[in-house]
């Protein structure tokens, strides 16, 4: 597991040496967030090889999805392992008031995420480059860190490739959307709006 991949299952990221925290571990909302990373797209922008498919693990308040692009074969171990390829994560979390989740995305800006507005965010911040790239949300008492970044098991440049801004800010918005449906992110499968 890279870097990135570690640092989410933690509860917290590491972008550009910036760190985020989630607003409070809310334990059971990674069925939500995984189904919410479907529901923006994702799954299907992280992609990869046929013969290697994505591979989705929900982890307590978050969901790490990754594909890989190229593969090679271990020579010690024979085993297939990915060279280079993508992750998209989401990590949600729980705070006790619109404020206090408001609060923290403020903190998380005042660590180095660039204010954007995102419509039906309460306040939204957002750090990218050729790595990768994150955003952060408050959407009522939910809190958001939308991750895309690169991924790779041989400690291969594992970069996005290019700046994923252009991707960040349109699914932020499917994304917010999806969090003003009422019961979610408790429920589910209450977390998808359609297209």
């Amino acid at each position: 597991m890279t870097g990135l991949a570690l640092a989410v299952v933690s509860g917290l990221v590491l972008l550009g040496g910036i760190r985020a925290d989630t607003a409070r571990a809310s334990a059971g909302l990674g069925p939500s967030a995984c189904s919410l990373l479907d529901e923006v797209g994702a799954t299907r922008l992280v992609g990869g090889d046929p013969n290697y498919p994505s591979f989705t693990l929900p982890q307590n308040n978050a969901c790490f999805v990754r594909s890989c692009w190229q593969t090679s074969i271990d020579p010690v171990s024979g085993a297939q392992q990915c060279v280079y390829g993508h992750a998209a994560t989401l990590t949600l979390g729980r705070a006790g008031s619109t404020k206090a989740a408001v609060k923290f995305v403020r903190r998380g800006i005042r660590q180095g995420y660039q204010q954007v507005k995102v419509k039906g965010a309460d306040l939204a911040g957002i750090v990218s480059s050729e790595k990768g790239g994150g955003m952060i949300l408050a959407v009522g008492r939910t809190t958001a860190l939308y991750v895309l970044g690169g991924y790779s098991e041989t400690g291969a440049d594992d970069g996005w490739g290019y700046d994923p801004r252009i991707h960040l800010i349109p699914e932020s918005r499917r994304l917010t959307r999806d969090l003003h449906i009422s019961g979610c992110p408790a429920h589910p499968g209450k977390c998808a709006a359609g297209p």
